[in-house]
């Protein structure tokens, strides 16, 4: 049993199989299902669980379950990469194509760009022109915007109702998602951690770089950092309890709100993570000493957070949100619609409440259950051997039998 304060536990419950999550749709115990407000569109009908942090793990589920790309939505950006892809071709035909960022990562939200490369365009100082043109011709094609001035220029344009990026010959984006892939594997809640920090900067336009807010790239990295270090914990404690994504989440939140020195140190994910103090790296700036630094693992001397100046909102959101979660997790009579995550989702957002309904997705939750596997350093409790009882232990049990 794991012991301290409410947020901090790992809160654990007898798994189903190999499983560590508990799966969608289901409950253990087999009490009575209680249904949810139909206001919250997230949740479904479920059990009552053993307790608060476990519902707010199972509610997450709910929610990541709920803004995963529908079957149409993914046929659509699979659709506007084909095209995106032929419209590069026609430019220049001997160019390719390559995607990076949460379509190759899998980080993905509704509505999420569609971020892609292109090498071997011919380097001319009209080639971002000369794909706008190529664009504007083509039917389905809106809001096509060249960005000549940015560090990385881009040709922006929407098709078909999925906003896409091109930009030319930056080998940095595909590496960096290769990276990011390497790191789910290794850190099974990386993907469902990330996934909740970006819907939540997003909804409160906390996400872009250019307005001074977190990259997918930055807050993927720093609940890489997180994890790394969570796990480290857990290996030194001798902690075996199956992760609890309310538990995480609200230890995340805590840390980069309360906890962190952003004016002395910086975050690593390279060599299983580390902590640096940001002078000795070179990642202090005069005038910005609350600038988070970020150690890119693909280049270890770039600074990835170097950009995002509105950090501080970041934090102050970050705090916002541990002390609404606390207060829902504590308050349960105050729930909206039952919704522990409403205290920092708001289930009125657009993308949220004019998504189709599960039941509506031809999903089957009975068998597609969403679990966590351990990550790998974990070992798994195995069951004493029962010691054979001898003849002699034997001889009094057969008696009593008989007799």
């Amino acid at each position: 049993t794991t012991t301290g304060p409410p947020h901090r536990m790992m809160a654990s419950a007898d798994s189903e199989g190999d499983s560590d999550f508990v799966p969608f749709g289901t409950t253990r115990g087999g009490a009575p299902a209680v249904s949810s407000a139909p206001s919250v569109p997230w949740l479904r009908s479920r059990r009552e669980a053993r307790n608060e942090l476990v519902l707010l793990h199972d509610e997450i589920l709910d929610f990541l379950d709920f803004i995963q790309l529908t079957k149409e939505e993914e046929a659509a950006r699979l659709a506007t990469l084909e095209f995106t892809t032929k419209a590069v071709k026609a430019t220049w035909a001997d160019a390719e194509v390559e995607v990076f960022g949460s379509q190759l990562t899998g980080l993905l939200l509704p509505g999420s760009d569609l971020d892609v490369v292109a090498f071997g365009a011919k380097k001319t100082a009209t080639r971002i022109q000369d794909l706008a043109e190529t664009l504007e011709k083509e039917d389905g094609v809106e809001a096509v915007e060249t960005v000549e001035t940015a560090r990385v220029p881009l040709v922006k344009f929407e098709h078909d109702g999925v906003k896409v990026d091109v930009s030319f010959d930056a080998e940095s984006g595909p590496r960096n998602g290769l990276l990011v892939k390497k790191f789910l594997r290794d850190l099974p809640a990386l993907k469902p951690l990330s996934i909740l920090v970006k819907y939540f900067l997003q909804e409160r336009d906390l996400n872009e770089t250019y307005t001074g807010g977190l990259g997918s790239y930055a807050s993927t990295l720093m609940v890489a950092s997180f994890l790394q270090q969570r796990r480290r914990v857990d290996e030194a404690s001798g902690s075996r309890a199956p992760p609890n994504l309310g538990s995480l989440l609200l230890e995340f939140l805590e840390l980069y709100a309360r906890n962190f020195n952003y004016t002395a140190v910086g975050l690593s994910v390279a060599d299983d993570g580390a902590y640096f103090r940001k002078r000795d790296r070179g990642f202090s700036y005069p005038g910005r000493p609350h600038l988070l630094a970020i150690e890119n693992p693909d280049d270890r001397s770039a600074d990835v957070g170097k950009n995002s100046y509105a950090v501080h909102r970041v934090k102050a959101a970050f705090d916002h949100a541990y002390l609404a979660l606390l207060a829902a997790l504590k308050h349960p009579e105050d729930r909206p619609g039952g919704s522990v995550l409403a205290a920092v989702f708001d289930p009125a957002d657009p993308q949220l409440k004019d998504r189709p309904p599960l039941d509506q997705r031809g999903l089957d939750h009975d068998e597609k259950k969403k679990t966590l596997p351990q990550h790998p350093h974990a070992r798994r409790r195995r069951r004493p051997k029962r010691r054979r009882r001898s003849l002699e232990h034997r001889g009094p049990r057969a008696t009593r039998n008989q007799a």
